[in-house]
């Protein structure tokens, strides 16, 4: 806990042009929080995945019970509690399609760079998944992606002022070996079967970043999607789950990098010179 700490102070903050602005830090930054006592938070417990999604392994819900009864059993409030919005597949799509936008730009500085366009040799496949799907969206379809990211983004504000943090899987399953075949169309699957819950972690209310779109690639890639999931709560954990929050306006726009887009973008331009 206290080197993650670490690490989010020294990665947190912004740069002059970053569109949105840095989640604000608690006083002395997360690496001082880090040694305090926490006080009685209430947490909201988040088990089992969607209807549309593949099912979490079993050793996965297990962790994240134990995790629950661990927090219980140290004086928090925990119950069953999650944003009803957050898992909705219209939402999760938002978070291909606004992406797909900005890798197209990309490609294009690839290809100046290269002098020659970069093809599905060149990218890993959830990036020339990206291009292609960025080349068809309509600004009607980007226009929705991004009311519906920033919708999503309202219901996690209003619930955050209910709960603390949220606890759920990672990856609904377990971790990959080293080595992972992430080009064969199985290791591709099962890696983007694994993003249900990260596609909504990681987009936190204050900053318009996410990755998500598993239902996009999957259907993309002609995979059926998993069913038969359980979606009761977990035992022992009050169930509810919590809406609200209404679509706000479009408030910002892709295709503008950051300060990482620009490193990100630069080592990829040296790794396609040093594969030609």
């Amino acid at each position: 806990m206290r080197d993650t700490a670490a690490v989010l102070d020294a990665v947190s903050g912004g740069a002059p042009g970053d569109l949105g602005g840095p989640a604000p830090l608690p006083p002395g930054g997360p690496a001082a929080m880090a040694g305090r006592d926490p006080g009685r938070r209430r947490v909201g417990v988040l088990a089992h995945a969607p209807d549309h999604a593949p099912q979490v392994a079993d050793e996965v819900r297990e962790a994240v019970l134990d995790t629950a009864r661990i927090l219980e059993r140290l004086g928090h409030e925990v119950e069953e509690a999650y944003p009803a919005r957050m898992l909705e597949p219209r939402c999760l799509e938002a978070f291909f399609d606004a992406p797909s936008v900005t890798a197209v730009p990309s490609v294009e500085t690839l290809t100046r760079e290269l002098g020659e366009e970069p093809g599905p040799d060149d990218l890993d496949p959830v990036t020339w998944l990206r291009v292609r799907r960025g080349r068809e969206i309509t600004g009607l379809e980007l226009a929705g992606a991004l009311v519906r990211q920033n919708g999503l983004r309202a219901a996690m504000a209003h619930w955050w002022q209910e709960f603390d943090p949220p606890l759920s899987p990672v990856f609904a399953t377990p971790p990959g070996p080293v080595g992972w075949p992430w080009r064969e169309p199985d290791g591709r699957q099962k890696s983007v079967d694994a993003l249900t819950f990260t596609a909504v972690q990681h987009h936190r209310p204050a900053r318009d970043r996410g990755t998500g779109g598993a239902e996009r690639v999957r259907r993309a890639h002609r995979h059926p999607a998993g069913g038969g999931l359980r979606t009761g709560g977990p035992a022992g954990v009050r169930g509810r789950a919590a809406g609200g929050g209404a679509p706000l306006g479009v408030t910002s726009a892709p295709g503008l990098p950051g300060r990482g887009d620009a490193a990100l973008l630069d080592g990829m331009v040296q790794s396609a010179r040093a594969r030609r």
